[in-house]
């Protein structure tokens, strides 16, 4: 069994074009933006999310990267 993407298409504009099909052209921006702004922010949310899941391996991986440039620097020749 598939994903079925052509039906789940379909859907997806029919209720856009359903929801937006008698607004203005300014209230239509303002969806738009309206969408964009809760889009961005469940992915401001995500990234964070995933962030304090990581945060130790984040931190080892930076220590290792400025004690690498320490040693980069002080085996420099003058």
């Amino acid at each position: 069994m598939g994903i079925k993407s052509v039906e789940m298409v379909r859907k997806i504009r029919d209720r856009n074009y359903e929801e937006t099909k008698d607004m203005t052209t300014q209230e239509y921006l303002a969806y738009i933006q309206a969408k964009s702004a809760a889009f961005h922010s469940e992915c401001k949310h995500a990234k964070r999310k995933i962030e304090s899941q990581s945060k130790p391996a984040l931190r080892f991986s930076a220590r290792n990267k400025l004690h690498e440039r320490e040693v980069d620097d002080s085996t420099a020749p003058s």
